[in-house]
């Protein structure tokens, strides 16, 4: 199936930083070595050698007044003014810091010093091991990726807070003149909670994302993400947003009982790769919203997306105010799709079936649920109607300009009343 939008008569034919450190006063976790039994020498030195071995990190004395951070494994020694320090070149795991996987303590500080530590010592994953994590709100830092378990959850603490989001970068928002670095995403599922939030089912909420992902406003560089192999649940918002000035690849991704949507696109100047995505819900059907309202650099509300392989239960919502829209293969079991375009284009097929379907949008008298029925086998409203075609993509389009031609005088009266 391929699917196609003609707007009338306008004639648009659419084919469907700073760095920052962590407070030094609180250390999460100071042990002396030589009491540590073997368990907890295997669980913190296990794999990191001496300063010159081939290994991943490593131990070595470090001068208390040249700590700038606590990164979780600091552990006192006896030498006077020194403790021991373990550095970490590629991965922090969150159990260094003692952190409670159970669901009943938030650890919201605790992971958010794991991320100062990974943006300061340029380590470039933070893992989160098989468990429950109740998390407030988390400012990154892009460079690092949140790395999960086969059984790891995220949820985010019920919250009034209609800004209250489970990761987003209010503190630390990308400004450069170059894209970023990667931000990561994966193998993480995400529990917005929402069956113990107050009211949202009339948007009370609606700021409550659970990934907000946006550049300053005047960056020219955008924040480059990938989110891959992640599940969205119970959200009262949306799950990802994508604001502006951002570059997101989205991969192989679920939302399930997510309010606004699984993944909802609002700002410009961005570039977004969604493949392999599928949303349900016996709560909230949850589907996928493009309507831009938030202007990226250079004032600029142009989006450029590409969506394969979608299985939406929720509506399939494309609004492209400026740039380009590219679906294949997008299923929608139980909601209608919806699709407008202003200065913008919107283009989807379907190969598993052969057939073209069409929308058609106008302004002023020119009805084109009249134009519909007379000549695509469709019909609808005076200003929005649907049709279909068994030609080819190019047989239709071919007929289409032509009926626009002969139709050309009608239009513009119309449009001129």
């Amino acid at each position: 199936m391929i699917r196609l939008l003609f707007v009338i008569p306008i004639l648009v034919f659419i084919a469907c930083n700073k760095k920052s450190y962590v407070n030094t006063t609180r250390q999460l976790l100071v042990r002396d070595l030589e009491s540590l039994d073997t368990h907890l020498k295997s669980r913190f030195l296990d794999g990191y050698k001496e300063v010159g071995d081939a290994g991943s990190g490593h131990i070595s004395l470090t001068k208390k007044e040249n700590l700038s951070i606590d990164n979780g494994v600091v552990f006192a020694s006896s030498k006077k003014g020194f403790v021991w320090q373990r550095r970490m070149q590629d991965t922090i795991k969150l159990s260094f810091y003692n952190i409670d996987n159970s669901g009943d303590t938030e650890v919201t500080n605790i992971v958010q010093a794991a991320i100062e530590t990974a943006h300061v010592l340029d380590v470039g994953v933070i893992h989160f091991q098989d468990g429950k994590y109740l998390i407030d709100q988390l400012d990154f830092h892009p460079g690092v990726e949140f790395l999960g378990s086969k059984h790891t959850i995220l949820f985010k603490m019920p919250s009034d807070d209609r800004f209250k989001r489970l990761f987003t970068s209010k503190k630390n928002q990308y400004f450069s003149d170059s894209p970023s670095n990667w931000l990561k995403f994966t193998n993480l599922k995400f529990d917005g909670q929402s069956e113990l939030c107050g009211l949202y089912n009339k948007f009370e909420l609606e700021h409550q994302q659970l990934i907000f992902l946006a550049a300053q406003q005047d960056s020219k560089g955008r924040l480059r993400v990938e989110i891959n192999n992640c599940h969205f649940q119970n959200g009262t918002s949306d799950g990802i947003h994508v604001y502006h000035n951002v570059d997101a690849r989205i991969y192989n991704c679920t939302a399930e009982n997510v309010f606004r949507g699984g993944i909802v696109i609002g700002g410009g100047n961005s570039k977004i790769v969604v493949n392999n995505f599928a949303s349900w819900g016996n709560r909230h059907k949850t589907g996928i919203d493009v309507e831009v309202d938030g202007k990226g650099y250079k004032q600029s509300y142009r989006v450029d997306i590409k969506m394969t392989n979608l299985k939406l239960a929720g509506d399939c919502d494309i609004a492209v105010r400026d740039g380009y829209f590219y679906g294949k293969n997008i299923k929608c079991t139980e909601s209608p799709y919806n699709f407008a375009a202003r200065n913008g284009t919107i283009f989807i097929e379907d190969s598993d079936q052969e057939i073209v379907k069409i929308s058609f949008r106008s302004k002023g008298k020119f009805s084109v649920n009249q134009f519909a029925r007379s000549y695509f086998d469709g019909g609808g409203h005076d200003n929005a109607a649907g049709a279909r075609s068994i030609a080819s993509l190019e047989q239709t389009v071919e007929k289409f300009t032509g009926l626009v031609a002969k139709h050309q005088q009608d239009i513009l009266v119309s449009y001129e009343i």
